[in-house]
């Protein structure tokens, strides 16, 4: 009996293992139908340094093993949108855990940002500024200031990019974490991976947050045809 128990686990294990590598395949055919919708090429595993200077931020510090799939990417006006999956590992052994989440990524020739770091707020966030880890509160704003970690050097500059209309937009839309320098903006939310379906919708954001950092309307990025 115990022999017939031990065979349905193992039958068990492996159909859902066969379950999960389907809906990985088809998360991922769905998004290489969606580039090609867009007009935007597709790269199942393009190197993190397609980053410009990658380095300047912390995302791509984290962790080892890090790693990018499944690239979307394709230009509009003159600015350029990527979309991706980014991965990293933390830990080992019994603590090992992977982190994966999808990354929207523009480049814009119109943007000039001090380099910074916005993210929700959480407890090791506050206990860290009670220790005197640094948070640049937005004057007028308390509850957005209450809410999310922003960091950078340049105090000054980063508090001039966070005007009310920047503010109403991580009020509106909950839970993005933000890094920004120079040309490049990336917004994403962490450990969360998009399907398919939404990430429309996060161009979307992409393209609304672009446009109130540049204080000018934006042409609207290629949408999938019917």
């Amino acid at each position: 009996m115990e022999i017939v128990g031990g065979v349905v686990f193992v039958v068990i294990l492996y159909a859902l293992s066969v379950l999960a590598h389907q809906t990985k395949q088809d998360r991922i055919d769905a998004l290489r139908d969606l580039a090609t919708r867009l007009g935007w090429s597709f790269q199942d595993a393009p190197p993190v340094t397609i980053i410009p200077h990658v380095e300047r931020f912390e995302l791509f510090r984290q962790g080892r093993d890090r790693r990018i799939r499944n690239s979307l990417a394709g230009e509009s006006g003159g600015d350029r949108f990527a979309v991706f999956d980014y991965s990293y590992v933390t830990g080992s052994g019994n603590m090992q855990k992977t982190y994966s989440q999808t990354v929207l990524h523009v480049h814009s020739p119109r943007l000039d940002l001090p380099l910074f770091l916005l993210r929700p707020e959480n407890l090791l966030h506050r206990i860290g500024k009670l220790v005197g880890h640094h948070d640049i509160d937005i004057e007028g704003h308390p509850a957005f200031s209450g809410e999310y970690l922003l960091q950078g050097q340049d105090e000054s500059s980063i508090r001039a990019v966070f005007e009310p209309d920047v503010v109403a937009f991580y009020e509106a839309n909950r839970g993005h974490c933000t890094t920004g320098a120079g040309s490049d903006l990336l917004l994403w939310r962490s450990a969360t991976l998009a399907s398919a379906e939404e990430v429309p919708a996060l161009l979307e954001l992409g393209r609304d947050l672009l446009a109130r950092l540049t204080s000018r309307a934006l042409p609207h990025p290629n949408e999938p045809a019917a």
